[in-house]
């Protein structure tokens, strides 16, 4: 009897220990989330401040809101904050006339992205990875300084529209794994606009 009050009284010191740590312990991912939007904002330039702000109430509400859909274009940011792969429900991403000048990491883990604009931004790399990026169906890269494509693009086997317009890129230079694509729409750097599989 004496052993089983006192195994009785471990379980619950254990208990009340576990409960303890759960309340000094880590955040909950919304406080996470939120906590490197904050210091995202922190770290910004006296002149990027507002349009941080700005962006970080899109990107607030798209993370409440599990949305589909996020527009931070126009918006003058040079960064995105850490920790927006938690976005896991976006379908559609606009970055476009952003000053975001590399390519955010953090897109490859987005599994459900559909549509990327990335136009009008100084983004000049498209980096090897994001031949991962296998839900991509439209690629916006139009009016970058890019100018070339990694091998991986052939990966995008969903990939059916591509716009290169007023990119740096020469045709002859693309890969050759860009034939594996089922392209259906593309705008190449002079404007060219072609439908090589309908």
């Amino acid at each position: 009897m004496k052993k089983r009050q006192n195994w009785l009284g471990w379980c619950a010191l254990i208990s009340m220990c576990l409960a303890l740590s759960g309340q000094v312990g880590a955040q909950p991912v919304e406080g996470v989330f939120t906590h490197n939007l904050n210091v995202w904002i922190d770290q910004a330039e006296p002149y990027e401040t507002d349009a941080r702000k700005e962006a970080a109430q899109s990107m607030q509400a798209a993370y409440e809101n599990r949305a589909e859909s996020l527009d931070l274009s126009g918006i003058k940011i040079t960064s995105l904050p850490t920790g927006l792969n938690k976005l896991s429900e976006l379908r559609n991403l606009n970055l476009s006339n952003t000053l975001i000048d590399s390519f955010p990491s953090f897109l490859v883990d987005l599994k459900n992205l559909e549509r990327l604009n990335l136009s009008d931004t100084p983004i000049s790399i498209i980096p090897e990875n994001v031949g991962s990026m296998s839900s991509l169906k439209d690629l916006n890269l139009s009016k970058t300084p890019i100018k070339t494509l990694p091998d991986s693009i052939g990966n995008l086997v969903n990939l059916n529209k591509l716009n290169l317009f007023e990119t740096q890129i020469v045709e002859t230079d693309l890969p050759e794994s860009i034939i594996c694509l089922n392209l259906k729409e593309v705008i190449w750097p002079d404007g060219e606009y072609v439908t090589p599989n309908l």
